[in-house]
């Protein structure tokens, strides 16, 4: 209490001025959402006084800041489930246009060969193993599964013109078809294939004469699956006529 009165008598021999601005000053202490706590400070009187006053300005900004981020919060839910959705969607879409039933019935086109396939032994065979169309024809990384499946969208066209929906058609067109699927196994080392057929995982020493020879042949050129493996599953196409 001394100290405070010191105080005093040394700002009233400092000023003259009767200017009552001159002799108080506001301090802000504390501000919430709608207040502020501020301490007023009378030199003249020695009175110091202290309590909260209404801050419009600050409430506006703080309602502006709350409206925003409440905003911002929705977008970002919505954002997330409508993606959420969308990975659920395209998910269940791969998967059933990749199961053996769509493959086999779903389009005409692929009756021809869906009848070749289910007399391979890639559908029954005495190790009771079965790999399905996808296995074969639709990559499993995921970037490569969906532009093969952006790339499919052209089986519609020929679908709706009806480029192929008899068996000599199909036939006509068996050999551009084929040579496009060798194409893509070649340029992925036989990707598809591996996923089943490892040379590492082979006996290769227990095999009969000729797949020991080409298989021991391929692991030290370098060769794909594909090279050798034509025709496993499907027909092969009839050789061109010469001058044809």
């Amino acid at each position: 209490m001394l100290i405070y009165f010191v105080t005093m008598k040394l700002f009233r021999s400092r000023f003259s001025t009767n200017d009552a601005s001159s002799w108080s000053t506001i301090r802000l202490l504390h501000t919430d959402s709608d207040y502020r706590y501020v301490q007023t400070c009378d030199i003249r009187a020695g009175i110091v006084a202290s309590g909260y006053e209404h801050d419009n300005n600050n409430y506006r900004t703080i309602k502006i800041m709350r409206k925003r981020a409440a905003i911002a919060i929705f977008t970002i839910v919505i954002g997330v489930l409508i993606g959420l959705g969308a990975v659920a969607g395209l998910d269940t879409f791969l998967k059933y246009t990749s199961t053996l039933e769509f493959c086999s019935t779903t389009c005409h086109e692929m009756e021809t060969v869906a009848t070749e396939y289910l007399g391979s032994t890639h559908y029954k065979n005495n190790a009771g193993s079965r790999a399905t169309c996808a296995d074969c024809h639709v990559p499993r990384p995921l970037g490569a599964k969906l532009w093969h499946n952006m790339m499919g969208v052209r089986e519609i066209y020929h679908t709706v013109m009806g480029t192929m929906d008899t068996r000599s058609k199909f036939e006509a067109r068996r050999g551009q078809l084929a040579e496009n699927e060798w194409r893509r196994l070649k340029e992925t080392d036989s990707r598809e294939c591996r996923a089943c057929h490892s040379l590492d995982a082979m006996t290769i020493t227990s095999q009969r004469d000729d797949a020991r020879y080409w298989h021991s042949k391929a692991v030290e050129d370098g060769s794909t699956c594909m090279e050798c493996h034509k025709g496993v599953v499907h027909q092969l196409p009839r050789p061109k006529k010469l001058g044809g």
